[in-house]
């Protein structure tokens, strides 16, 4: 019998978090889901931390990447060896909050046929739950550009359309969700009470001073949201809406990275 949601989880050094995330996971009231969990050739306890929750369950998969991947290769190598019916991703340093995240969201899947389903984000530091993206998904579905952890996707609907995520380190998260809207098209519904816990880390890809490869990463996977929406001739009002959001995300970077070179030579300057 098929499982009905693989969950996928690259993890690189978040042994600080990680069983805060596993546990969520284990303890869903919706029991038939497949836990695959990729470590990323992490440098901190994570993989013995992943080991113990594997010996306890027996729905974890634990994948051991001997060089680091990144998150990109791993979720695709998630992707590739998933076996459920549905696909849904979680960052190993987040947690869901509602114990029937995945029961609602694959429940809604059955009833309507969906080929995505979305919940929302909730910010941990401030409590605040996103409803505006949800709002615009119900006006069209390929608005879907971001907020990819708080979905289930169906797996023959990624597959039979090359859905994956572009190996870049940066922007490989809306490319792919951009991607899976379009080819979804309409077959994209919400459900509001279904909660996925965003936690901010000063640490993180994210939150960092954004250089080098990142910055041309960024300007690549926007690249790739422009040739999907010229491939798949998404109506202007909803490109424009996706790509301006995502022109914003990369002037702010690229504003942040010179703040902070122009403050490093000036430091260097008068040290």
């Amino acid at each position: 019998m098929e499982t009905k949601v693989s969950v996928i989880i690259p993890v690189y050094n978040t042994e600080e978090y990680l069983g805060n995330c596993l546990t969520s996971i284990c303890t869903q009231t919706l029991e038939d889901l497949e836990i695959i969990c990729i470590n990323d050739a992490s440098e901190d306890n994570s993989l013995n931390i992943l080991n113990d929750f594997a010996n306890k369950d027996k729905r974890i998969k634990v994948i051991n990447f001997s060089l680091n991947k990144g998150a990109a290769q791993a979720r695709n190598y998630g992707i590739e060896i998933a076996k459920g019916e549905f696909i849904s991703f979680i960052d190993s340093d987040d947690y869901l909050e509602t114990a029937d995240f995945y029961e609602k969201l694959y429940q809604k899947a059955v009833e309507t046929d969906a080929d995505v389903v979305k919940g929302a984000y909730k910010y941990f530091d401030t409590g605040y739950v996103n409803t505006d993206l949800n709002k615009k998904v119900l006006e069209n579905g390929m608005h879907f550009a971001f907020e990819f952890c708080s979905a289930i996707f169906k797996k023959t609907m990624l597959l039979e359309n090359n859905v994956l995520f572009p190996l870049l380190c940066d922007m490989e998260d809306p490319v792919f969700a951009y991607k899976a809207a379009v080819c979804a098209k309409n077959k994209i519904v919400t459900v509001e009470d279904c909660y996925i816990n965003i936690i901010k880390r000063f640490d993180s890809q994210t939150a960092s001073i954004p250089r080098g490869k990142q910055i041309l990463d960024k300007i690549e996977g926007f690249k790739q949201l422009v040739n999907i929406s010229k491939e798949f001739q998404v109506p202007e009002k909803v490109s424009g809406y996706v790509l301006a959001l995502w022109i914003k995300v990369i002037m702010d970077a690229c504003t942040k990275s010179a703040f902070f070179e122009r403050l490093s030579l000036i430091q260097g300057m008068i040290s």
